[in-house]
């Protein structure tokens, strides 16, 4: 009963995994039994080294092409440094406040994976992991990911625009809402200047074409502030190519912790050693490689120079692609095809994985 959750989980993940090490081994019996040579980098990642017959495997290890991923994400995003913005796209540009604070979030979720001394007065220093933060910071990551994909991840910038408007919107009105004991400050200037600002948002939401493909009920709440109507973070995570069981079952986990659900708490005391926090902690590298591996596609489809870094870089095509795990591979996971579909399944996206 201990921990039972997070286990599944990195059941899951250490059940796809192994399934990739074995496609690995049929590909290279392929090439072996033609004569083709058989290619695969210099440093074999803990899946690819033997594995399929390892049954000791307990887990994946995802330090290292998480770090390698985030390189990666930090390299992709800065190749837009010093790009020129033309005057009244700078809402393009605020893309990138979006970017910054989902790549300090993913470097938390790392950095707190880490053991943390906890040094109350008068009382002996004690190691632990602060997995409750991780949960609660992967949370944040993830809808950070979401609003990117919703507000600029499709190539239509009028829709962009569009959403980056009521995303505004939303923000404004829910900062007009917050009461400050200085009368006079200037706080209040600012709601002030705020209050303008908002009547030229929605004057510009009501004249969008965009605005009018909404119910008459969803056009109200669009002009309230309400960015997401009509959807959820659930509909934004598939548009952007999660499988929903997968994401709700992580979201969900992890908005546990966020608002203190009782296994939250049940899990912090049962989790009394180094090894069962540092469990709770690693699930997140695990979700923390999806929400990367789903930014880098997205980022690069509407990023030129993104676009560019990644198909000069084989390796690091190959890297995302070893990490990212479309919808399909969920289903295939979570409702297994009949033996023989599934080992066509098998056979027709080997290459991919080992390309």
């Amino acid at each position: 009963m201990l921990l039972r959750y997070s286990t599944t989980i990195n059941y899951y993940y250490l059940k796809i995994h192994l399934l990739k090490s074995r496609q690995l081994l049929h590909h290279k019996q392929k090439c072996v039994a033609s004569g083709k040579k058989y290619f695969h980098t210099q440093q074999e990642p803990w899946w690819r080294q033997n594995s399929f017959e390892r049954r000791s495997v307990t887990k994946p290890n995802y330090e290292q092409p998480y770090s390698e991923l985030l390189t990666l994400f930090y390299q992709l995003v800065q190749s837009r440094s010093g790009e020129k913005i033309a005057p009244g796209d700078e809402w393009q540009g605020e893309a990138q406040w979006l970017c910054r604070k989902l790549f300090r979030h993913l470097i938390s979720i790392k950095s707190l994976c880490e053991p943390r001394e906890d040094r109350p007065p008068g009382v002996p220093a004690v190691l632990y992991i602060d997995h409750s933060s991780v949960q609660v910071i992967t949370r944040a990551a993830m809808e950070t990911f979401l609003v990117y994909f919703y507000v600029y991840g499709e190539n239509d910038p009028p829709k962009s625009k569009f959403r980056h408007n009521t995303w505004y919107l939303g923000g404004l009105l829910d900062r007009q809402k917050l009461k400050t004991l200085a009368s006079g400050s200037e706080f209040d200037t600012q709601l002030a200047g705020d209050r303008l600002e908002i009547g030229r948002l929605r004057a510009e939401i009501e004249a969008s074409p965009n605005f009018v493909a909404y119910p008459t009920k969803q056009q109200r709440r669009l002009l309230d502030g309400d960015w997401k109507t009509g959807t959820n973070w659930g509909d934004i995570a598939v548009s952007a190519g999660f499988h929903r069981t997968y994401f709700d079952n992580m979201y969900s986990h992890c908005c546990g912790y966020s608002h203190s659900s009782y296994i939250s708490a049940m899990q912090g005391a049962q989790a009394r050693d180094l090894a069962a926090q540092r469990m709770l902690a690693e699930v997140n590298l695990g979700f923390g490689l999806q929400i990367m591996t789903h930014f880098i596609k997205s980022y690069s489809r509407t990023v030129g120079s993104a676009r560019a870094i990644l198909a000069g870089d084989p390796e690091a095509r190959r890297l995302v692609d070893r990490w990212h795990l479309a919808a399909q591979e969920w289903e295939n996971l979570y409702n297994p095809a009949p033996k023989a579909e599934s080992h066509s399944t098998l056979r027709d996206t080997t290459m991919r994985w080992t390309q």
